[in-house]
């Protein structure tokens, strides 16, 4: 019989693996299996019990995050309002809307006969577009057409301008930014419609008003409804709960006052259910308006409808004092979605006990039949808003809240058996698993080792086109690990560094750790240059698209990369400055201001224009001048021809000959007429083309000059032959 020393080192290394693998694996087995069947018995009953109170903690948990949802969603509205009410482009355009709202009529020369013709045109637009739609939303029923067309005449202009006439369809008139009217009111729509339709879309508001403080007049809305331009002292919807909003914030003195009204059905929005809030405007201390927001039922779907631990049957929903629902059930949308349930309140009222208790103000948890008819355990709560409060109702059906309790005695039995056949399946994989091991743990040692040798000596001389092949769990398969992901960090920071050195800064590099220095100075490196590449394209896309106040931030940047920024807009601070002088003066010029000159006082390129365009505009000036000149002179030429032509019609007989020539001479005085008008005409048309054609330089300026010289020789030598004449 060999000695054991004289075995060779692979069976001694299978016999070896095979006692140390095997004896603890069935001591552990027998421990394993008396402990599990004791264990599994005293979770059954304990995760019964456990499983009823988690249900419990559970709904509270989700009624209180939804409870702190809904408040933070206000509180942000709130501040949104008081900070829209606040701004100062908000406020001018608040007085702007306001009086040229009043000035619109005026402004297009609007008579009785087009104002009446006009309510016609929106008559057949409420009995058409707006009808059929309300119909379809209403299953059928029609709107009080005759109250909503009580419309005075400042209403019934702007409506048919900006609804009637308004070519976006019925549900997106606010892609219109300007009627077709030449008004101030128009103008000044045009340049502020954007911002607030942008604002509305950004933060999901229905629409935005803004009324008069005076007339009640909603002198600005987004969304351009029919309750556009009508009053909300005397118009059509002065009962709403969106006039009561009005009212309240109108009579408020501080301009932080904040108005929220309930949801009520509301006849422009085809009777959906619309709540409101409402914060004056203040233009220092004079109260010109109030701003008013449609709040939005989607943003509180949103909240409500994240159903996050409450199974297939749960649900959060709002109620109202009313007992009709504030957000859309997940359970039942056919009824008792929010507008469903203001429709059809037979249907939609959630009327429980539990609804009962959460409006009047009580909080707590209790197992009851919700609207469905089916055992629910609930979670209930208050949510005060301002004036009115609402209850919150977190549920969830009793059958799926225990339907684990029923399963966990059988999961136990399924439990031991499963833990008996697994321990046999492993302990006759884990003997394969030794064996295998005990025979390939020889060849595996050395191997790798050499291998990861060779690249280390590779490595070492800067040959970085290295692999490692080998892979495993232990001491060995580390050290190939670390090597694999030392030559990857390594070929990572090389590739990384060849495509910045390309001009390509989308090169991101991870820190292996905070001791990575490479990493992370490679990556400050990549993070500047991306800076400094969006600061460029910033800087760029701004003047591509003309505006040239848009200016780069190096702040972000230390060193020569902030330097490189800041040089960037000290020149487009150098630029921006003439163009825009020169684009004032060539406005002032379109508007026949022919006194008006570049003022600034300017260097190299920027000085030959601002000559150029003042030698054009003095040439232009003097040019008109002369023009003019020459056109009285040929009125009064006219005028003396046409008094000879009446003393020489006495004597016909005798003067025939004399008459042909001065009829000649009048023929050729009217043609020079019509040439001068034709001259005049023509520095006109230099005139508008000196405005567009500024930024074509100094060659453009030139030429608009000598034209205009010519244009004065013309004139001159018309008026010699009028002279002549």
């Amino acid at each position: 019989m060999a000695r054991f020393a004289d075995i060779k080192i692979k069976p001694k290394l299978v016999a070896l693996f095979l006692l140390v693998g095997i004896t603890p694996l069935i001591v552990m087995a027998i421990v394993a299996h008396t402990k599990a069947d004791a264990a599994l018995h005293k979770a059954e009953v304990a995760a019964s019990e456990a499983l009823k109170t988690q249900s419990t903690a559970q709904l509270v948990a989700v009624r209180q995050a939804k409870q702190n949802a809904v408040s933070r969603y206000f509180q942000t509205i709130r501040s949104q309002a008081l900070t829209f009410s606040g701004n100062q482009m908000v406020i001018d355009s608040m007085r702007d809307f306001r009086d040229e709202f009043r000035e619109y009529r005026k402004t297009n020369r609007y008579t009785s006969a087009d104002i009446d013709r006009m309510k016609q045109d929106l008559a057949s637009y409420y009995q058409t577009s707006f009808a059929q739609e309300y119909q379809n939303q209403n299953h059928g029923s029609s709107p009080n057409l005759d109250q909503m067309l009580q419309l005075d005449a400042d209403a019934i202009a702007l409506q048919h301008a900006y609804v009637r006439a308004n070519p976006h369809p019925l549900g997106s008139k606010h892609l219109l930014d300007r009627a077709g009217d030449r008004s101030q009111y128009s103008a000044l729509h045009e340049r502020v419609h954007p911002i607030f339709r942008r604002y509305l879309e950004e933060f999901g508001y229905y629409d935005i008003f803004l009324v008069d403080a005076e007339t009640g007049d909603i002198v600005y809305s987004v969304y351009k409804e029919l309750d556009f331009s009508t009053s909300l002292i005397d118009g059509p919807y002065a009962q709403t709960n969106f006039a009561e909003a009005f009212r309240e914030a109108n009579a408020a003195s501080t301009e932080d006052a904040l108005i929220l009204v309930d949801y009520q059905q509301y006849t422009p929005s085809y009777e959906n259910p619309a709540s409101f809030i409402a914060t004056p405007i203040f233009d220092g201390t004079e109260k010109i308006g109030v701003a008013i927001f449609q709040m939005p039922i989607d943003r509180l779907n949103m909240i409500m409808g994240e159903r996050e631990g409450l199974g297939e049957s749960g649900e959060t929903i709002l109620v109202g004092g009313d007992l009709l629902m504030r957000s859309d059930s997940y359970v039942d949308f056919e009824n008792h979605s929010v507008v469903a349930s203001f429709k059809n309140p037979s249907k939609g009222k959630v009327d429980t006990e539990v609804s009962r208790a959460a409006v009047a103000g009580q909080t707590g948890t209790q197992l009851v039949t919700d609207y469905n008819g089916n055992p629910v355990m609930t979670a209930y709560a208050p949510i005060e808003l301002g004036a009115f409060r609402w209850g919150l109702i977190a549920k969830i059906d009793q059958r799926d809240a225990f339907a684990a309790v029923a399963g966990i005695a059988e999961t136990g039995a399924q439990a031991k058996q499963t833990l008996l056949t697994w321990m046999a399946g492993v302990a006759a994989v884990a003997i394969a698993i030794i064996v295998a091991i005990a025979l390939g743990i020889s060849r595996m040692i050395a191997m790798p080792i050499q291998a990861m040798s060779e690249v280390a000596t590779k490595l070492a001389v800067g040959n970085i086109e290295q692999t490692i092949d080998h892979e495993s769990k232990d001491e060995i398969g580390v050290l190939a690990k670390a090597f694999r992901e030392l030559l990857a960090y390594i070929q990572g920071i090389a590739t990384a560094a060849k495509t910045v050195s390309e001009g390509d800064v989308s090169a991101t590099i991870v820190a292996k750790s905070e001791q990575d220095v490479l990493s992370q100075n490679f990556q400050h490196v990549t993070d500047a240059l991306r800076g400094l590449v969006d600061e460029t394209q910033k800087l760029t896309n701004a003047a591509d698209e003309g505006d040239l106040s848009v200016r780069g931030s190096s702040s972000k940047f230390r060193g020569v990369y902030a330097e490189l920024i800041d040089g960037m807009n000290r020149t487009l601070d150098a630029t921006i400055e003439p163009v825009t002088e020169a684009a004032t003066v060539l406005d002032r010029v379109a508007m026949r201001d022919l006194s008006v000159r570049v003022q600034g006082d300017y260097k190299g390129g920027h000085a030959k224009i601002k000559t150029a365009l003042n030698k054009a505009v003095s040439n232009l000036d003097e040019g008109l001048s002369q023009v003019a000149a020459n056109t009285t002179q040929v009125a009064s030429a006219s005028s003396e021809i046409s008094s000879a032509s009446q003393s020489l019609a006495c004597g016909a007989s005798e003067q025939a000959s004399s008459l042909q020539q001065v009829n000649t001479s009048l023929q050729e005085m009217h043609s020079m007429t019509q040439q001068s008008a034709a001259n005049a005409k023509e520095a006109k048309g230099v005139s508008e083309a000196t405005r567009a054609s500024t930024e074509k330089g100094l060659q453009s300026m030139q030429r608009l000059s000598e034209a205009i010289e010519r244009i004065k020789t013309s004139s001159d030598a018309t008026a010699k032959i009028v002279k002549t004449i």
